[in-house]
């Protein structure tokens, strides 16, 4: 056969010497770059449609669609520095695909491609998807204990936000620094990070980054026992 159907799966492959012809005769007809490049589209649009979903309740779903589509996402975002508008797409994709990584345990690879991403020729301009970028960088760097990483992901995050007017994202970035600083024993800097954070999300009436920043208040005080002050 020249396809094949994946044990348990409603997915069919290509066999590998089929694919390689396939991608030869692509590349004869002028096709190839064309076809990457629109798979690259179609994996930041994926990514990006995923993003509410990775945190509700269809998450074990979507986690397992991007199981599935591992090797697609990564072949998505090599080919970003190709492609036109490759900067901008590969922040998208950084941007909407952070938490995957996170939830599968693989941080580490989750942070060497948002850094590639970052660093990406075409990639520095203040925008939108670069603040995304940064913040998901700056996620993943606490998570896996690249503090340093994400201090400074975060710390060129905020003023951007700010910029956009997103005061419900300062809040988040600003809770999340917090906990990167108080990682590093910058005690006096959490909380002033979560004590802005607070007021933001207070003002912006965003529900979830006000418990956020509750919540990371309560956590300093029990951890230096002052429990009234948690409570």
């Amino acid at each position: 056969p020249l396809v094949t159907l994946e044990p348990g799966a409603d997915r069919y492959r290509l066999l590998e010497t089929i694919r390689e012809y396939a991608w030869q005769r692509l590349d004869e007809a002028g096709e190839a770059d064309p076809t990457r490049t629109r798979h690259l589209h179609y994996f930041v649009e994926l990514a990006e449609s995923a993003i509410q979903a990775l945190v509700g309740p269809d998450q074990k779903a979507w986690l397992a669609r991007f199981d599935s589509e591992r090797e697609n996402l990564l072949a998505a975002h090599a080919w970003c520095d190709r492609a036109d508008a490759g900067a901008e797409l590969g922040l998208r994709l950084a941007g909407a695909i952070q938490l995957y990584w996170l939830s599968r345990d693989l941080g580490e690879l989750g942070h060497r491609i948002t850094m590639e991403a970052l660093a990406r020729p075409g990639a520095q301009a203040a925008t939108s998807s670069r603040c995304r970028a940064l913040f998901a960088a700056g996620q993943i760097g606490y998570f896996t204990g690249h503090y340093r990483d994400a201090q400074r992901h975060l710390e060129e995050n905020i003023p951007l936000a700010r910029t956009c007017g997103d005061r419900a994202g300062v809040a988040g970035s600003l809770v999340l620094l917090g906990h990167v600083r108080f990682a590093q024993g910058a005690r006096g800097d959490a909380l002033r990070y979560f004590e802005e954070a607070l007021e933001l999300a207070r003002q912006a009436g965003d529900e979830a980054k006000l418990h956020a920043a509750l919540n990371a208040l309560a956590e300093l005080y029990r951890g230096e026992g002052a429990l009234d002050a948690a409570a």
